[in-house]
């Protein structure tokens, strides 16, 4: 097994940061960044992937392990969200997969059931690694955020933060999503220009039990870039107009996402 580059992983003994969990092909462990203005507690999960191999997003797309995180055993904890920055795509085996490919810092945000205490987080993380073959993994990592948390790793989990999509609120609209003429018609995505830049890139979600595919483009006009996205799966009883999809634009100046409610086909 060849050795983890590690980029911005610290020595032994660093203060604020757990013990690295190693696994075959991925080690994890979490760093502190400490409170936030809001009054909330930051931590990062840094998983340091062996050279070669990748991991996945949160949609991992036609092939993959989706991760999944569970926060038992924690202390102080009401609620823990977690933050994904900007993936990319992978050919496997001639399906698209979505992840990354080196050392990824995910950050997330922990809200308290007592306001000022520092809690303790205690994480049990299943995600998946693959190379040619995928292997699925089963971490488990603990820290006190009342720890000192270094300058160099705020620094590690802030510029994680600046990597995950902004959120377009408000009366902004991100895309239009339109369905097609049927049941599994495939999904029309209108992505329009965002501070004069059109997009190189958009991942869409649909909601628990939907299997949809790569969106694959269809037009880029002056005005908006127009994709087709194949609907490859859906629950029982489903339906596709009224339902709420995300979508994630990437744009030269960053990435946006918003939820979007599927229009029907006009």
């Amino acid at each position: 097994m060849t050795a983890f580059a590690a980029p911005g992983s610290g020595l032994a003994g660093e203060p604020g940061v757990s013990a690295w969990t190693d696994s075959p092909y991925a080690r994890v462990r979490l760093i502190n960044a400490g409170r936030t203005d809001e009054g909330r507690w930051r931590v990062g999960v840094e998983i340091d992937i062996q050279e070669g191999w990748k991991t996945y997003w949160r949609f991992p797309g036609e092939s993959g392990v989706p991760p999944v995180f569970a926060w038992n055993g924690s202390r102080n904890v009401a609620a823990a969200e977690v933050h994904w920055p900007v993936p990319k795509r992978f050919i496997d085996a001639g399906l698209t997969a979505i992840g990354y490919d080196r050392d990824v810092v995910v950050p997330v945000t922990v809200a308290t059931t007592a306001p000022g205490v520092p809690p303790r987080v205690t994480m049990q993380l299943s995600f998946g690694v693959c190379e040619e073959i995928c292997v699925p993994l089963d971490v488990t990592a603990s820290l006190d955020l009342g720890t000192p948390a270094s300058f160099r790793q705020r620094l590690a989990v802030e510029d994680a933060m600046r990597q995950v999509p902004g959120q377009v609120t408000g009366n902004e609209r991100l895309a239009l999503v339109t369905a097609g003429e049927g049941p599994g018609a495939p999904l029309t995505v209108t992505v329009a220009p965002r501070g004069g830049e059109l997009p190189d890139d958009v991942f869409v979600e649909g909601p628990q039990g939907w299997y949809l595919a790569v969106p694959q483009m269809l037009q880029r006009g002056d005005d908006a870039v127009s994709y087709r996205v194949g609907v490859n799966g859906l629950p029982d009883g489903a339906r596709i107009a009224g339902a709420e999809v995300r979508v994630t634009a990437v744009f030269p100046a960053g990435a946006v996402e918003q939820m979007v409610v599927v229009a029907p086909n006009s």
